[in-house]
């Protein structure tokens, strides 16, 4: 598939292309067949665009048409991170004290009595299991 069909398909469906890069021919992670053929190398493009979500499926299904494209993938771009959230306060403070941590410890503890519910205690006094010796 060449490019010009990708890029005209990206622009009828209402897309933008942001950026093309060609990473040029590389080895495939693992042995591929396309048209009948095993291929270790391949070419490696990667296009950032902006496109309607309803026409992301519509892309994928035209880039199995041909079959000169060993594999097509599309990401979803990534959300940066907001750190307004983050307050000093609740980090500076000590383990025990930041909420977090409480959080962590309920569900440990709740966990733990789950797989004890089905656990025999034994009942005989003593201070150690002498049956696991």
């Amino acid at each position: 598939m060449s490019h010009r069909k990708v890029l005209s398909f990206f622009l009828t469906e209402g897309g933008i292309i942001r950026k093309l890069n060609n990473l040029g021919q590389q080895a495939t992670p693992y042995r591929m067949s396309v048209e009948g053929h095993t291929v270790k190398q391949a070419n490696y493009f990667v296009y950032e665009f902006d496109c309607p979500s309803s026409s992301v499926q519509k892309l994928l299904m035209e880039f199995k048409k041909y079959d000169s494209m060993a594999r097509s993938t599309i990401f979803s771009p990534v959300k940066p991170i907001d750190f307004s959230a983050c307050k000093l306060e609740e980090e500076t403070q000590i383990a025990p004290f930041r909420k977090d941590v409480q959080d962590m410890l309920k569900r440990s503890k709740k966990a733990q009595e789950e797989r004890d519910k089905g656990k025999v205690k034994p009942n005989h006094g003593l201070g150690f299991d002498p049956f696991s010796l």
